[in-house]
């Protein structure tokens, strides 16, 4: 059984699936559109070994094209599931379980804008094998994507004045903080802080501002980089995105507070 499916607790047997969930990444306060569009799923399915089977994989595509619904190609907010995992064990109680994380990207279809885990876990009365799981999958995939977009906020409260800005989305001192880094002399590590806080918080009217200001170090770069691109994706229209801004020298959105 996959461990990222555990979960501690489980009791007798039960009907109704177990459900844990936390949120990997927030740009500034991001949160659901009141309206859910579903991109198609493109992600990967694992299966525990031994427990695959033609007839559960076709069974895991009509649970999704029922559950990933309404979905568009072009909306400025989209949900991206970005993986899904199953398996089952037999000890310390026979269980099965679902894991499953969750993107809302924007309008550029592919930049996380926010990122949630959602974890299902049912308790049989049976043993745990492909035949349990098959009956299984369709609820443990529900309650597992139900599960990661309620997912909580479960990070340590902020402590810097920065960090509490990014949390709130608060842009108040955009205009300091760009300030700071029209200044030669701002230390290596501010100037990144700086460019990682004005990419969750500022908006697009800012951008033409921002993309004058120019890195001094390759570290700084790569940060500017992915600022610029959160911002635009933030906002509609990041299609039509510069593409020398849009790629990261990591590749990476995962930067957080």
């Amino acid at each position: 059984m996959l461990t990222v499916l555990s979960l501690t607790g489980a009791g007798a047997a039960c009907t109704t699936p177990q459900q844990s969930a936390r949120l990997l990444f927030q740009r500034g306060a991001t949160s659901l559109p009141p309206k859910l569009i579903w991109q198609a799923f493109d992600g990967q399915i694992a299966i525990e070994p031994g427990l695959e089977s033609a007839e559960l994989t076709a069974q895991l595509g009509v649970t999704l094209n029922e559950v990933m619904k309404p979905q568009s190609a072009s909306s400025p907010l989209s949900l991206r599931m970005q993986s899904l995992i199953l398996g089952c064990r037999s000890k310390p109680r026979p269980s099965c379980g679902c894991r499953t994380v969750i993107e809302l990207v924007g309008s550029d279809q592919k930049t996380t804008l926010r990122g949630m885990e959602g974890i299902a876990v049912l308790t049989l009365a049976r043993p745990a094998d492909a035949d349990a799981l098959l009956r299984a999958a369709p609820s443990l995939v529900e309650h597992a994507i139900q599960a990661a977009l309620e997912a909580p906020d479960q990070r340590p409260a902020a402590v810097s004045e920065l960090e509490k800005s990014i949390r709130a989305g608060n842009g108040e001192q955009i205009a300091d903080w760009m300030d700071q880094l029209k200044q030669p002399n701002t230390p290596e590590i501010r100037r990144i802080n700086l460019w990682l806080a004005i990419g969750h918080v500022a908006d697009r009217r800012r951008l033409s501002e921002l993309e004058l200001l120019q890195p001094t170090s390759e570290r700084e770069k790569g940060v500017r980089l992915r600022a610029l691109r959160w911002i635009r994706a933030a906002s509609p229209g990041a299609g039509k995105s510069s593409p020398a801004d849009v790629q990261s020298s990591s590749g990476e959105d995962g930067d957080r507070p």
